[in-house]
């Protein structure tokens, strides 16, 4: 699992981090770049499980994020 959940998370971190100035990823706009990662990282997470032979119904159940 470790395998599909790391990458997934160091994608996601870096494609929304890459959107943002350092400013703006540290002030006003952090809770926007939270959903950003949080919303690539159930995106990369849930392709994955597709190709690996999850149904989509499956796929976007597996994981939930807590706040």
């Amino acid at each position: 699992m470790w395998q599909l959940v790391v990458p997934a998370a160091r994608a996601a971190v870096r494609d929304a981090v890459a959107t943002f100035t350092w400013r703006d990823a540290t002030s006003a706009s952090r809770e926007k770049l939270v959903r950003m990662i949080e919303e690539r990282f159930r995106e990369l997470v849930t392709s994955d499980l597709l190709a690996a032979g999850f149904s989509e119904s499956e796929a976007r159940s597996t994981f939930t994020i807590q706040p």
